[in-house]
């Protein structure tokens, strides 16, 4: 699954993690543009235990989907299940009403409710239906589109705590030797992208004025080439100094060839809308539109 980028966009993810009490992340298990749109295939992803997150991007532009807090089976009852809506702009969730048909797994069919059901069809090209409608197995979604809604890609994700991926301790024992620090070095230096289709990876450092965005870069060059390097203005003010994106290539050496890794420094996150680097900055820098050197405004996204 390494090379298989998920449809669902930062914002939208973002939206989506939301509608959790904890903080989780994603793991794709399933994507029908490249797995096949066939209800077999989408059962044979599910794992034997964990929570999922199916979701079905609509023609419309519109991201329907739910959640199982267990794997579907014939008959059990999912009262922590749910279904959602994700729009650009808004998001809305819906909590079952009758726990015993929150989700229904049938061997032609995964339902929730009479809410959003994937049904397998022999006279589509898909294999795949969706229905979208509603009724008293959640609280009312207002869906109204009716039977075979045209949608354009399904993706099954399991849903993992997002500490799942911390470290078991907090600070790792690690030997501060030269061996050590050429082993670190080479692994750096031969990274190479999980996407195949990608060449160069664009790191973002965020944080508060202080946080030491610019220091970390400067650390990370410093250790390659062997000696100290300086960035200009790195320091504490309560705006920060940075001002301006800028990308600094990693590189083997001084004058050396650029690695896989593109670190990226940009104006220090503010308190509000109005002030340092805004929720539409950041995203604007990670789509790649904002160019290089750009003096990062809230205005400039409006």
């Amino acid at each position: 699954m390494a090379s298989i980028v998920p449809a669902l966009d930062l914002e939208r993810e973002m939206q989506l993690m939301k509608l959790f009490p904890e903080a989780i992340r994603l793991h794709m298990l399933y994507k029908g543009t490249h797995h096949g749109f066939h209800l077999t295939t989408i059962f044979s992803k599910f794992d034997k235990v964990g929570r999922f997150i199916l979701l079905v991007y609509l023609e419309s532009g519109s991201v329907r989907g739910g959640y199982l807090s267990k794997p579907p089976k014939a008959k059990q009852e999912d009262g922590d299940a749910f279904l959602f809506e994700l729009n650009p702009h808004s998001v809305s969730k819906y909590s079952p009403q009758d726990c015993s048909n929150a989700v229904v797994c049938r061997s032609n069919m995964l339902s929730f409710g009479g809410c959003l059901t994937l049904r397998h069809v022999s006279d589509l090209s898909l294999d795949l239906a969706l229905d979208l409608g509603s009724d008293e197995s959640y609280t009312r979604t207002g869906w109204v589109e009716g039977k075979r809604t045209a949608f354009v890609e399904v993706e099954l994700h399991r849903v993992q705590d997002a500490w799942s991926v911390l470290l078991t301790c907090p600070w790792r024992i690690q030997a501060w030797t030269e061996t050590d620090r050429d082993a670190l070095k080479e692994n750096l230096v031969s990274f190479k992208p999980a996407c195949q289709s990608l060449k160069r990876v664009r790191v973002l450092l965020l944080g508060p004025a202080g946080s030491g965005k610019s220091s970390f870069i400067n650390s990370v060059r410093s250790a390659m080439y062997g000696r100290v390097v300086l960035l200009p203005n790195i320091g504490i003010s309560a705006e920060g100094f940075t001002k301006r994106l800028k990308c600094y290539d990693i590189r083997s050496e001084k004058g050396g060839k650029p690695t896989a890794l593109t670190l990226c420094d940009v104006l220090a996150l503010g308190d509000g809308e109005t002030t340092g680097l805004t929720l539409p900055d950041a995203l604007a820098v990670i789509n790649g539109h904002a160019p290089e050197g750009h003096k990062t405004s809230p205005r400039w996204f409006c």
